[in-house]
């Protein structure tokens, strides 16, 4: 077969170089015998020939079609037969139209079983203008409208740019570079050409295609694209599946502006990147301006992305059940409202799983450095942000401004950087569910800041914070604001350890809670210095200000906590070991840090520093540590009441290994007389108890012990295992144990 092809090549060479004889260069359109094309007037006279539209055609030259300008060159139209460009190139194609468009292209409609392969298309110049009155208009260097045919190894530069003028505009525009639309297959092509529509109508404009609706794979864009209110750097609207494909160029547009595609709608990107830079207003992304009804999957976009609203690294609005699986941006994002390093925007049902961005996210509103906003019915899910975000307007998150819907699985390494309110490490603000998620990253913000969330209406559960928090007002460790509306927020196993600072309301793990805390703790020390006016200054080791509403159950604090006025005379400051002001129920809870303050009314407290018609009850703080002997609530102990289990069993705590006070397991103590009480639900993985004893340790006496004390059939010692018999090997034996050693038995 090869043989054959080779002597067909060198006949038709022959022809080509001699007196042309016959129709075209000679053949007679069949698969065996295709018409041979070797001239430019050859490839001028198959549009005069609809008959022929059904052949073969086989391309033995490179084609110059320079004199043919303005509307001189006959478009191909209905063509279903087959054209190999047997990998030659058509050069200085040229179409000028100022008043029709119709289906555009050096062919202008690839029918059902029709094939162009091989070909290159080089220097083309398509400038197309054309009335709108009730029809779509198709456009592209090589096809118009590909109705379903195949093209492989196609490729095409140069300028494509076409436009419509009408008062009432009813149909819409539909650009290319190589093809404007696509219902057919189009492989292993590409294009480079700069490619324009015009924004004051319905315009798809692409890179590659203007508007996919089949099959594109293993094609890719350098093409700069601009100008239609749907445009990507491949595909300006995806309808189908785009498969292993990518974009290099530059994109720009008022409207749906995607690196590589403008739209996905009810389509499929699949194994697909671009690196473009995109420039838009509204629904910009790095990759597709809007996805809806269908998935992104494995997938990433490394380019700069700017615009008004709206705006992603991946994606600007990802709504109506659409799906992004494991995809990531690096690119530099900056916007106004509802800007994400990987979305801007998502809605409906939609779902965002293994994903993760790292570029640095400018925004005003609603800005994260994964999403600004995720609205009900949505799910984020196992996602990362590590890059920095810097916002100047409200709801600035790390990983989303905005939470109305789920985030699980989810953690941001980002420094969060705020002028506006609401702040946190993984939300602004969440209205619905956070869990097992964490933030190591500082947050800076102004009003209501918290490591994990800004403000809380939802619930918090399994999250921690481990970054430095800074802000003015109302400022927490894990939350800034746990708030009571139509929702109470609540916030249950949850911890702190990053430094709290700022003015007033400030707490290790809450700011202001007027909702429910339950099984929480907080380590890192809390100041507050005070240089505004207000009358009365809250700083708390837990909590700032525990509301009318607010609720503290099974908590505890370690951090120091410090304040200073430096603002009016009559001010009051007030610090507290767990709450600096007490308005509703704190109950089991205790707190170990300093505690002090400065100014000219100061009111200190060892667990809570002031009380107005709250409840304090079964709750402790310690006196050597804290150094204050009173408190607005609460009962003082020692440090070494405070490390005695049964100073809290007695007072009704419900504690791992008896069951008079419950059967719930709150708290565990790692060795009696050595620690103070945790709660249970620390005690996983590899958890070290805080003296640096551990299991190495045990290991080390246990060695030590059976080696020469122990006898193994004294039932004493159950096998010196158990030591204290009660069917658990834990802590417990393990202080016996290393009692006995330090007795020298």
């Amino acid at each position: 077969m090869t043989q054959q092809k080779s002597i067909l090549v060198l006949v038709m060479v022959f022809s080509c170089a001699s007196i042309c004889f016959g129709k075209y260069s000679g053949g007679i359109g069949e698969p065996n015998d295709p018409y041979l094309i070797c001239t430019a007037e050859n490839m001028n006279e198959i549009g005069t020939h609809s008959s022929d539209w059904n052949k073969h055609f086989l391309l033995v030259a490179d084609i110059n079609l320079a004199d043919y300008t303005g509307m001189q060159f006959n478009i191909i139209k209905n063509f279903t037969g087959v054209f190999d460009g047997n990998d030659h190139k058509v050069w200085n194609f040229t179409w000028w139209s100022s008043s029709y468009l119709g289906e555009t292209g050096l062919f202008g409609y690839l029918g059902s079983g029709g094939q162009i392969k091989n070909l290159g298309l080089e220097n083309i110049d398509v400038n197309a203008i054309g009335e709108n009155i009730s029809w779509d208009y198709f456009v592209g260097g090589l096809v118009g409208f590909n109705s379903g045919g195949t093209i492989t190894n196609c490729y095409m530069t140069g300028n494509v740019r076409a436009a419509l003028y009408s008062y009432e505009p009813v149909g819409s525009l539909v650009v290319g570079g190589l093809i404007g639309k696509n219902n057919g297959t189009i492989i292993d092509s590409y294009s480079t050409a700069s490619v324009s529509g015009n924004s004051d109508y319905s315009s798809r404009v692409g890179g590659l295609v203007g508007e996919n609706c089949s099959t594109i794979t293993n094609c890719h864009s350098a093409s700069s694209v601009s100008e239609g209110d749907c445009v990507g750097g491949l595909v300006g609207s995806n309808q189908a599946m785009i498969n292993s494909c990518y974009s290099t160029g530059s994109v720009s547009g008022p409207w749906f502006a995607g690196g590589l595609a403008g739209d996905n709608w009810h389509g499929t990107i699949l194994n697909c990147y671009s690196t473009a830079s995109v420039k838009g207003k509204r629904c910009v992304g790095g990759l597709a301006g809007e996805n809806a009804y269908d998935t992104i999957i494995n997938c990433y976009s490394t380019g700069s992305v700017s615009g008004d609203e709206e705006v992603g690294g991946l994606v600007g609005c990802n709504v109506a059940e659409g799906a992004i699986e494991d995809c990531y941006a690096t690119g530099d994002v900056d916007g106004n409202d509802y800007t994400g390093g990987l979305v801007g925007k998502n809605g409906s049902g939609s779902a965002i799983s293994n994903c993760y961005a790292t570029g640095n996210i400018l925004g005003d509103n609603y800005t994260g450095g994964l999403m600004g906003c995720n609205h009900f019915n949505d799910s984020i899910i196992n996602c990362y942000f590590s890059g920095i975000v810097l916002a100047t307007g409200e709801y600035t998150g790390g990983l989303v401004g905005y939470n109305v819907a789920n985030i699980s699985g989810c953690y941001s390494s980002g420094t969060i950087l705020s002028t506006g309110s609401y702040v946190g490490g993984v939300a602004g603000h969440n209205n619905n569910t956070i869990s097992d998620c964490y933030a190591t990253g500082s947050v800076l913000g102004g009003v209501c800041v918290g490591g994990v969330s800004g403000s809380n209406l939802g619930q918090i559960s399994d999250c921690y914070a481990t970054g430095s928090v800074s802000g003015v007002l109302i400022i927490g460790g894990l939350v800034g604001w746990n708030r009571v509306d139509v929702f109470t927020g609540s916030i249950y196993k949850c911890y702190s350890t990053g430094t709290i600072s700022g003015e007033s309301g400030l707490g290790g793990l809450t700011g202001w809670n007027y909702g429910t805390i339950n099984s929480c703790y907080s380590t890192g020390s809390v100041s507050g210095d005070d240089w505004l006016s207000e009358d009365m200054i809250f700083i708390g080791g837990l909590v700032g200000e525990n509301g009318y509403q607010g609720t503290i159950t099974n908590c505890y604090s370690t951090g120091d906590v410090s304040g200073r006025d430096d603002s009016l005379p009559e001010n009051v400051i007030y610090v507290g070991g767990l709450v600096a002001d007490n308005h509703g129920t704190i109950t089991n809870c205790y707190s170990t840090g300093s505690v002090s303050g400065e100014g000219d009314l100061v009111g200190l407290g060892g667990l809570v520093g002031l009380d107005y018609e709250g409840a304090v009850t079964t709750s402790f703080w310690d006196v050597n540590t804290s150094g204050q002997i009173s408190s607005a609530g609460g009962t003082p102990k020692t440090t070494v009441e405070m490390k005695t289990e049964s100073t809290f069993t007695d007072a009704g705590w419900d504690f791992v290994g008896e069951t008079v006070n419950g059967i719930d397991d709150y708290w565990r103590m790692c060795v009696d007389d050595v620690n103070y009480p945790l709660l249970s639900w620390q005690f996983v993985g590899d958890f070290i108890c805080p003296d640096g004893v551990d299991f190495l340790d045990l290991a080390f006496f246990v060695e030590r012990w059976l080696n020469s004390n122990c006898n193994l059939l004294d039932n004493n010692f159950c096998n010196c295992t158990d030591i204290n018999c009660d069917e658990i090997v834990n802590f417990r034996d393990f202080a016996i144990l290393a009692s006995l050693w330090v007795e020298g038995l």
